[in-house]
């Protein structure tokens, strides 16, 4: 069985992110901490991705940022972050690697952001997370969103623990309670918020979609679904279309968002 590549990690996030139903329900979560900005505020944006998060973000923020780091390992998501952040009035450092318990920064930040980037803090994501509150400033904020342990993803990596390969990245076993679990025993203050979330199954289990279903399967498992023998991939689809549930016409998995502010 073959472990996920990082540029496969990143096309089937492509597929998986058009069908994905969560990151409205997230900016307006980000939206409600204005309040607790200033006019000038710093950004940092650990595993930016594209940028059109932070983007929509600062589209819709009444107060203005005047600074933002990104740390995004794929240079893709690099081009197109810069391209999306393109005609903001931003001092801009963007940095084209991984973010690790080493990583130093020359600054400390009002609002440190990490979405769905947890996943890859691997195999503990304790000295990423304390060495990133190195970079926040004393009454700034920090926002990490990831997978509730609810999640269709969660739940088939829990269901096909023994067939797969141990040590995979990203690990979709990581969740909210595992980040609440390290935060507790560090007496780090915070807040949860269970946020709505969904992934937009009508498409992916039509006999002409196969390939797309391929790739949503290797981006929950972090392995190549064509790795997969005849029998492990043909019940990964079965897992995947008992977890389904139906909302009017559509059939949807849920990928509810848990939402951890550290204040």
């Amino acid at each position: 069985m073959e472990r996920i590549s990082f540029e496969s990690y990143i096309r089937s996030f492509e597929v998986f992110g058009q069908y994905s139903e969560e990151y409205g329900y997230q900016l307006e979560h980000l939206l409600a901490l204005e309040d607790n900005l200033k006019e000038g505020f710093s950004i940092l944006d650990i595993g930016a991705g594209t940028g059109f998060f932070v983007r929509d973000f600062l589209d819709r923020c009444k107060i203005e940022a005047s600074h933002y780091t990104a740390v995004e390992p794929s240079i893709d998501h690099v081009n197109k972050l810069k391209k999306n952040l393109n005609g903001f009035s931003l001092e801009l450092d963007v940095y084209n690697t991984i973010f690790t318990p080493e990583t130093v920064l020359d600054r400390k930040f009002d609002l440190i952001i990490m979405s769905h980037s947890l996943y890859w803090f691997l195999p503990n994501p304790e000295p990423f997370i304390l060495n990133a509150l190195n970079f926040l400033k004393n009454d700034g904020r920090v926002v990490m969103y990831l997978q509730t342990p609810y999640t269709a993803s969660h739940i088939l990596n829990l269901l096909f623990d023994k067939k797969l390969p141990k040590n995979r990245a990203p690990s979709h076993e990581i969740n909210s309670w595992t980040i609440m679990d390290l935060l507790d025993r560090n007496d780090i203050n915070y807040k949860i918020s269970n946020l709505p979330g969904t992934f937009q199954a009508n498409d992916i289990f039509k006999k002409k979609n196969q390939k797309m279903l391929d790739e949503v399967i290797s981006f929950f498992f972090a392995v190549e679904a064509r790795s997969l023998d005849k029998k492990t991939r043909s019940r990964a689809e079965e897992a995947m279309k008992m977890l389904s549930y139906k909302q009017g016409d559509d059939l949807k998995l849920n990928m509810e968002v848990g939402a951890i502010t550290i204040y």
